[in-house]
C-alpha cells in the first residue's frame, strides 16, 4: 500500500471520528494502536466497532464487513462499515454506512422504544 493510499485511508478514519464526535457531542478518536499490531477499530466510538475502507475502485463491503465482524467478536460492539469510493473521473465521492440486518433492526427498534426487533 502506497503512502498516499494509506494518508487517504487515515484521512478517512479522522472524518468518520469527527462525524461521530459531532453527532454524539463528546470526542471519538481513530484507534491508532491497530498500526502497532494490535485489533483495535479504525474509530473507537463506544458501542460500534467502526471500520473504514475508501478507495477509487468500489471498496469490498464484504470483505470489510467480515473482517469488522470478526475482529469485534465477543467486545459487545456492533460491527459498522463506513465505505466511500472516492469520485473517478471528476464524480463526487459515494459514501456508505453498511451493517448486518439484525443489527440494524435492533437499532431502529431501541429508537422507536420497541424491544422486541421482530415486532
Amino acid at each position: 500500500m502506497s503512502a498516499r493510499s494509506r494518508r487517504k485511508g487515515h484521512q478517512w478514519e479522522r472524518d468518520v471520528a469527527r462525524m461521530f464526535s459531532k453527532l454524539l457531542g463528546f470526542e471519538v478518536r481513530r484507534g491508532i494502536s491497530q498500526t502497532r499490531g494490535a485489533t483495535e477499530p479504525d474509530v473507537d466510538c463506544p458501542g460500534w466497532w467502526v471500520e473504514c475502507k475508501v478507495s477509487v475502485r468500489p471498496p469490498s463491503v464484504w470483505a470489510a464487513m467480515r473482517q469488522a465482524v470478526g475482529d469485534s467478536d465477543g467486545t459487545g460492539r456492533t460491527p459498522v462499515v463506513f465505505a466511500r469510493h472516492n469520485g473517478a473521473g471528476g464524480k463526487p465521492p459515494t459514501d456508505l454506512v453498511v451493517m448486518r440486518r439484525e443489527d440494524w433492526m435492533t437499532w431502529v427498534a431501541r429508537a422507536h422504544g420497541s424491544r422486541d426487533p421482530s415486532a
